[in-house]
């Protein structure tokens, strides 16, 4: 028995979450792969994952062995990232997760600038508002709203976003005036519900003290795009973080309230893992998209010993001349 591919199949079970997305993973048949995962449980002695469910679960044991093995695997291909990197040519698979409220922005021509410079990476960019679990999603960079907890990330603010409490002046006639953030809980409140939004718990302050108030949000969305559509269409009250929303407010279009209270920001980071060494095509890439953003210096390696053109930042040039094959489009969920 192959015991090394084994295990790798029994990994994939574990990251994808199915014995099918896992044959897809490994590029193996789903009875192949049920077929290698009784055999690895056999040989083992124990059963490793539970089947009984839609999606695929480790026991104890297998829970053990996938905490070994995936630290083991890491410092594997870190190995093998460390010899890419002797010759400084990004290649393998990047995978990129960006919240929806960024669809349409800035990260979608750095991606294609970043293929167009570096054929050798496969590039898959998603969309989501989920949490961002770098381990089970496969994922290499994420841009997300507020800096991580995890301290084996790394994070980088790429874009300042304050936040507003608004509503839309269809929603307030003849509501009940809103003069402090306790007059909320007499109103139709909705909340974002994902990583690094505020939810129920509204932290105010002013300019002598913080003011956290506790709202009841009657619905509830992980999209920050649903939540401003929510609100312009009158429904409610929420906390808005979108570009166009002192645009908004300054039309009239929608109506800034409890102004002399504050929020904190809703700012975006680009997080990524913080491990020894990042495979050179992530560190390219995060090298890349800081020079974008944020205004660093940015000076290609050499690719099989020719320079690497970087397209320019307007969005012309040579970017507009060919297909990328190398690109998984975008996936939104």
């Amino acid at each position: 028995m192959n015991r090394i591919t084994d295990l790798d199949i029994f990994v994939a079970v574990i990251k994808t979450g199915t014995i099918a997305a896992a044959a897809r993973h490994v590029g193996m048949a789903p009875a192949s792969v049920k077929k290698r995962l009784h055999r690895l449980e056999s040989d083992m002695g124990t059963q490793l994952v539970y089947r009984r469910t839609r999606v695929s679960r480790m026991t104890d044991a297998g829970s053990r062995l996938y905490n070994r093995l995936d630290t083991i695997f890491s410092d594997l291909d870190d190995a093998v990232q460390t010899v890419h990197r002797y010759g400084h040519t990004p290649m393998g698979r990047l995978k990129v997760i960006v919240s929806t409220a960024l669809k349409g922005g800035v990260f979608e021509p750095i991606v294609a600038d970043y293929g167009y410079m570096f054929p050798k990476v496969t590039l898959e960019m998603q969309f989501s508002d989920r949490h961002v679990d770098f381990v089970r999603d496969g994922c290499d960079v994420a841009v997300v709203l507020s800096r991580p907890s995890d301290s084996n990330l790394m994070a980088r603010k790429v874009f300042e976003n304050p936040a507003f409490v608004c509503a839309s002046p269809d929603y307030l006639k003849d509501k009940p005036p809103i003069r402090t953030p306790s007059d909320l809980r007499k109103h139709f409140c909705m909340a974002l519900d994902c990583e690094g939004g505020f939810k129920e718990t509204w932290p105010f302050k002013t300019r002598i003290r913080p003011r956290t108030t506790h709202v009841r949000a009657s619905m509830f969305t992980n999209s920050t795009t649903v939540l401003y559509n929510w609100v312009a269409a009158g429904q409610g009250i929420a906390v808005l973080n979108n570009d166009s929303v002192p645009h908004d407010i300054a039309s009239g279009k929608l109506v800034h309230l409890l102004p002399e209270y504050t929020l904190p920001n809703l700012d975006y980071y680009m997080v990524f893992g913080n491990k020894r060494s990042l495979p050179a095509r992530t560190l390219e890439f995060v090298r890349f998209a800081e020079s974008r953003l944020l205004g660093t210096e940015y000076n290609p390696p050499q690719v099989d010993g020719e320079e690497v053109i970087v397209p320019p930042a307007d969005g012309g040039g040579t970017r507009q001349m060919e297909p990328f094959t190398n690109i998984a489009r975008a996936q939104v969920d």
